[in-house]
């Protein structure tokens, strides 16, 4: 059992306020920390706590923190295809209200990640190979791979999605087999392809599983042969929902290559993720155990 992640790794700096001030006013932070991020990071640290050997591809910049170097590699994550830039590490400044957020992005050495090349004897060894953001001309060398060898794609575009060219988006769509979108998402995506409902992204795209994160509302699971099932969130009270749904990815993952039941594995996800928003990391320490004690009290 086995994943490979694919895209980007930031430190973040994540900021709590009470409100968001109108342009040219300013508002309090009421609390302020930098932490290990980036989606495709996140979603490789948490998989590798749930068990699953993980691999990791992605560019850090010449300023990387030693001790986010450290973390990685005390996790035993596959770093065979962690390239090193020139340029700053890739910083995401994030301000939440409650589930509101608001983000500045600078994207540094992630920007030389689109040329990576990724052999496919390497690809050849995962089970899932999971794409993060926006980084069109790897991600559809990876989908044609992965159509050859019959390893299954899964994508979470996040907030890149409306920055990507229509034909590129098609082409890796196309490809994808588990396709990851918020609500936000989702609305670009029916607009942008003038498709009506999620069931039509799914047929459309000849998706295996499509999964939209609902945020207290819980996830929706739509697949190939027809089911179309809502999980309920856990309840909670929501701290920082930064990372939250990297380790819904994580969580959903790492259950579907055990089980094989979409379900399971979005209540799973949302277990894994109910450890993220009742935290101030992106990364807290999350165990199997932990997990599924949770997963068994919320879902009976």
């Amino acid at each position: 059992m086995s994943i490979l992640v694919v895209g980007d790794i930031a430190v973040d700096s994540l900021g709590i306020v009470s409100h968001f001030p109108e342009v040219s006013t300013n508002a309090e932070v009421n609390n302020f920390t930098k932490a290990f991020g980036g989606s495709a990071a996140n979603t490789a640290v948490v998989a590798r706590m749930l068990g699953d050997n993980v691999g990791f591809a992605s560019v850090i910049g010449h300023d990387f923190p030693e001790g986010y170097m450290d973390r990685l590699k005390k996790m035993k994550l596959d770093l065979t295809y962690l390239g090193k830039s020139e340029l700053n590490t890739t910083s995401v400044f994030i301000f939440s209200k409650g589930n509101d957020q608001v983000s500045f992005f600078y994207p540094g050495s992630s920007r030389e990640l689109d040329g990576m090349r990724i052999p496919r004897d390497y690809l050849s060894k995962f089970d899932i190979v999971h794409m993060c953001r926006n980084f069109p001309t790897l991600q559809y060398r990876i989908v044609r791979e992965c159509r050859d060898l019959r390893t299954k794609v899964s994508y979470n575009p996040g907030y890149g999605i409306d920055e990507m060219d229509k034909l590129h988006l098609r082409r890796i769509l196309k490809g994808t087999d588990i396709l990851f979108l918020n609500e936000a998402e989702l609305e670009y995506m029916l607009e942008l392809f003038g498709l009506e409902a999620p069931q039509d992204v799914q047929g459309w795209a000849d998706l295996d599983i499509l999964v939209l994160t609902l945020g207290k509302d819980g996830s929706r699971v739509i697949t190939r042969e027809g089911e179309d099932v809502i999980v309920p969130a856990i309840e909670l009270q929501v701290v920082d929902p930064t990372g939250a749904g990297d380790s819904f990815t994580a969580g959903f993952l790492t259950s579907l290559v055990r089980s094989g039941d979409p379900v399971e594995a979005a209540k799973i996800g949302s277990a894994t993720a109910s450890y993220v928003i009742t935290s101030t990391e992106t990364q807290p320490t999350i165990t199997v155990d932990n997990v599924m004690e949770k997963r068994r009290r919320q879902y009976i």
